[in-house]
C-alpha cells in the first residue's frame, strides 16, 4: 500500500509528525520624564512599549505561523502658571498596537508544486501569494494565512483646559478630541474537498425504513487525490 502524499511534504520525515517547538520572545520597554522649567512650567513624558513575538508550528509539517505584536503606549503632559490664580494644562497620548500574522509553508512556491490558479492564489490584496487553506474530510486540513494589521488599535487623544480661581471658586473650561483609527489586510481562503461522492446514496423514506442505510460519510481523499498533480 503506497502511502498517502501531501505535496512538498515527505511522509518518510517523522511520519508527518510536528515535531517543531514553538518559540517566544517577548521585550518590554518603559521610560519616563519629569521636568519643571523655571517657575511656571511643568512637563512630564511617559513611554511603554512591548514587542511580542511567536513562532508556532501549525497543523502541516513545514507549515509555521509567526505572529508580531508591537505596542506602544506614551503621552506628555505640559502644564503652564500664568500668575497665582490662572494656570493652562495640554496633553496629548497615543497608543498604538499591530498584530501581524503570517501563516506560510517553509517553501513558499509550494501553492505552484500544488498546481494551484493563479487566479486563486496569487491574486491577493498587495500581489501576495497565499496556498488556501484545504481541508480534506476525514484527512489533513492546513494552509496558509497572510494578515496584516497595521492599525489593530490606533488611538490619538487631545485634551486642554484653562483654570482660574476666583475667592473660593474654581473656574475650567477646555476641550478635548479623540480619533480612533483601524487597519487590516484580510488575505486568506479555503478550499474543502468533502466526502459526498464517496457517501450512502440517497435512499427513498420507504427503502430507509425497511432497510436503514450504515452510517457512511465518506471520505474527502479520492476527491482530493484526483485534483492535485503528480509530483
Amino acid at each position: 500500500m503506497q502511502p498517502i502524499v501531501i505535496p512538498g511534504i515527505l511522509p518518510t520525515n517523522f511520519n508527518y509528525q510536528i515535531t517543531s517547538p514553538t518559540r517566544q520572545p517577548v521585550y518590554n520597554y518603559t521610560g519616563r520624564i519629569d521636568q519643571h522649567i523655571g517657575t511656571k512650567d511643568f512637563l512630564f513624558f511617559r513611554y511603554a512599549g512591548i514587542d511580542w513575538n511567536q513562532t508556532a508550528p501549525s497543523s502541516l509539517p513545514t507549515l509555521f505561523t509567526s505572529t508580531q505584536i508591537p505596542a506602544q503606549q506614551y503621552g506628555v503632559s505640559w502644564m503652564h502658571v500664568f500668575n497665582p490664580t490662572t494656570s493652562m494644562q495640554v496633553q496629548y497620548g497615543r497608543t498604538h498596537v499591530e498584530d501581524n500574522v503570517l501563516t506560510q509553508f517553509n517553501d513558499h512556491s509550494l501553492w505552484q508544486k500544488y498546481g494551484c490558479s493563479a487566479d486563486m492564489c496569487n491574486s491577493f490584496v498587495g500581489g501576495a501569494a497565499v496556498l488556501v487553506a484545504q481541508t480534506v474530510t476525514g484527512g489533513f486540513n492546513g494552509g496558509e494565512v497572510n494578515s496584516p494589521s497595521s492599525n489593530l488599535s490606533s488611538i490619538h487623544e487631545w485634551s486642554g483646559s484653562l483654570m482660574k480661581t476666583l475667592g473660593n471658586h474654581q473656574l475650567q473650561a477646555g476641550g478635548g478630541w479623540d480619533e480612533v483609527n483601524y487597519t487590516a489586510e484580510l488575505r486568506q481562503g479555503a478550499v474543502t474537498f468533502t466526502g459526498a461522492s464517496t457517501a450512502n446514496f440517497p435512499v427513498t423514506p420507504v427503502q430507509r425504513l425497511a432497510h436503514p442505510p450504515a452510517p457512511n460519510r465518506g471520505s474527502g481523499w479520492p476527491t482530493f487525490s484526483s485534483t492535485i498533480p503528480t509530483l
